[in-house]
């Protein structure tokens, strides 16, 4: 009896464990979804104001710029769409910024600058996810800079704070009111009762993308000071990733 009653608790263990593997199986496909949604919801809004660039210049002229704009939006569009890694290395993303920035610079001439400043060339090899700082660029060029009058800057600096990637991107644009910017963290506090502002939407998919992988130790934090500053803060684990797993690696390199 004893015999037989031991047998029938290791087949039930092993239907328990069944249980929690499907559980578990699930949940990720679940969190997976939830990520490819994130995605899905950035990627034509990007792809939006990018178009309108590239419309916006192939009226005015006939040249060479229009291939370099064109050039820069394929390489943006081959890593927005590929879906073998969900991290690629900071160096990498950071020469997709830079592909981005391009073609704002195209539509706003000299009036923008983007500084790039990298505590730790280690800091570099560390894993973000793909276009995680254009929409964060886009934001502080769209609300801050668009309505400021003279020279704009924007500086993106990397640095390890403890067993954290930290990346600062600061304006010196018009700033958030104060009514605006208590909204925008409600959002990123997922309070149930705040609705997503149309100005918010990039910013809260980025940060829900990286808190859904990541866990709610990390995200995107904002400070602001009417008509001074903007500063958005994406925290990121330290997590090393290879070169040359999405699409082929850039072959430009970052100093």
């Amino acid at each position: 009896e004893i015999h037989f009653l031991v047998e029938n608790i290791n087949e039930m263990m092993k239907e328990i464990e069944k249980l929690f593997d499907k559980v578990r199986l699930k949940e990720y496909e679940k969190r997976k979804s939830e990520i490819r949604l994130l995605q899905s919801q950035i990627t034509p809004y990007f792809l939006y104001n990018t178009l309108n660039s590239i419309k916006w210049m192939a009226t005015m002229q006939k040249a060479k710029p229009i291939a370099d704009l064109v050039t820069s939006l394929s390489r943006l569009l081959k890593w927005s769409f590929s879906k073998s890694n969900s991290l690629i290395p900071l160096g990498e993303e950071l020469n997709l910024l830079r592909d981005y920035f391009n073609i704002l610079q195209v539509r706003y001439g000299n009036k923008m600058e983007l500084e790039v400043i990298v505590e730790e060339p280690e800091l570099l090899s560390y894993g973000v996810f793909t276009l995680s700082l254009q929409p964060l660029v886009e934001n502080a060029v769209f609300h801050g800079l668009e309505p400021k009058e003279g020279s704009c800057l924007i500086s993106v600096t990397i640095q390890r704070v403890e067993d954290t990637l930290q990346v600062d991107i600061e304006d010196n644009g018009v700033g958030i009111p104060q009514e605006k910017l208590a909204h925008l963290r409600r959002q990123l506090s997922h309070l149930p009762d705040v609705k997503v502002s149309e100005n918010g939407v990039g910013l809260v998919n980025v940060h829900n993308r990286i808190q859904l992988e990541c866990g709610d130790s990390y995200g995107l934090q904002v400070e602001s000071k009417e008509g001074v500053y903007t500063r958005i803060r994406m925290l990121m684990p330290l997590v090393k990733v290879e070169t040359g797993k999405i699409g082929e690696p850039d072959e430009r390199t970052d100093s």
